[in-house]
């Protein structure tokens, strides 16, 4: 790959506008993570950044899509975990097992954001582009779900039911995944999450108890998941890709130099 010749670096005001959509999502994602979406106006973002309102529209057309900037970084890096996760040596349930051990890391913080997308008024105030953007990104992720349940059929490992496919399997994997752990994240203060039990065990054995039920070989009494989980942790460096991922979103790599003020 050849190297271009006297190129000159940004000046200031291009290296600033560069950056500038990662300033406002730094921003955004402590506000929504820490305080909530009702607090998270653009006039705040402005009061942050101590510049006026036109340099964050010249950027993003609203706080939706604010919002929509942020859920798109997150599943870029989902989708980018799942693929790695994809790569662990083990058998296709024990893939699954793998995408378990990075994302017990990652979703809480990225559940919030999920969570505030639901709504149809999110979505349809955010650019056209960037809600394009998020969905490539969602059905990629979604499809290589879809491709593990596959490789199970293809193998053996899984023997599915006259009129039922993989998409099946997956779409219910899903529900399973994001709904308990939407549950976990948003109803944190609810009394039955203050007894004393391991609630992140009762949701992993109900996660398995569905796998079992679909008859995803090996099953939970022949295999022991816990220990491909510790495994898969190890052998994909887990907490590594996660922080080089996490580095590669732009509200982290731009966010890092923040300015006093900008133009």
């Amino acid at each position: 790959m050849s190297v271009a010749k006297n190129s000159k670096p940004l000046s200031p005001k291009k290296l600033e506008i560069q950056q500038r959509p990662g300033w406002i999502l730094n921003i955004a994602r402590h506000i929504l993570v820490e305080e909530g979406y009702a607090f998270l106006t653009i006039d705040r973002i402005a009061k942050e950044l101590n510049c006026s309102r036109p340099p964050i529209y010249e950027s993003f057309a609203s706080r939706e899509d604010i919002v929509m900037g942020l859920a798109i970084e997150d599943v870029i890096q989902r989708w980018t975990l799942i693929k790695k996760a994809m790569t662990f040596n083990g058998s296709s349930r024990e893939k699954i097992s793998a995408m378990s051990a990075i994302f017990d890391k990652m979703y809480p913080e990225h559940l919030k954001i999920l969570v505030i997308l639901q709504p149809n008024s999110i979505r349809q105030r955010a650019s056209e582009k960037k809600l394009n953007t998020l969905e490539e990104y969602e059905a990629r992720a979604f499809d290589l779900g879809v491709r593990v349940v596959e490789e199970a059929i293809e193998v053996g490992d899984l023997i599915l039911p006259e009129g039922f496919t993989a998409a099946m399997v997956a779409y219910s994997m899903l529900c399973i995944t994001f709904g308990g752990s939407t549950f976990e994240s948003r109803y944190p203060y609810w009394p039955i999450q203050q007894r004393d039990f391991d609630r992140e065990l009762a949701f992993k054995w109900g996660a398995s108890a569905m796998l079992d039920g679909f008859g995803w070989k090996p099953l939970s009494h022949e295999h022991d998941y816990r220990e491909t989980i510790e495994r898969a942790r190890i052998e994909l460096k887990a907490e590594e890709m996660i922080r080089e991922t996490e580095n590669a979103k732009p509200s982290t790599c731009y966010g890092l130099t923040i300015p006093t003020s900008i133009s």
